[in-house]
């Protein structure tokens, strides 16, 4: 089994600054993956919804443009789905 996060450089809702160990530590714990089958994605400009953003505020979403999964998600997604076939 695999496991693979994804973390908003902006977002509000979980500091930038978590400790690296933090992620694959409760992936390993919570799903019983090995810590090297963890991976962790951190994006630039998108909000904690994966939606492109440059704040991450609240206040921010109804200014929004785009309300769909920035599409370098779905590239990083449909990437790593495709590595697990190899």
């Amino acid at each position: 089994m695999r496991f693979r996060c994804f973390f908003s450089r902006i977002s509000l809702k979980l500091p930038n600054n978590e400790p690296k160990w933090l992620v694959p530590a409760l992936a390993k714990g919570r799903k019983k993956v090995a810590a090297d089958r963890v991976q962790v994605t951190h994006l630039d400009g998108v909000n904690h919804l994966l939606v492109p953003a440059k704040t991450g505020d609240l206040e921010e979403y109804p200014q929004l443009a785009v309300k769909t999964v920035d599409p370098r998600v779905a590239k990083t997604v449909v990437d790593w789905l495709a590595s697990l076939k190899k």
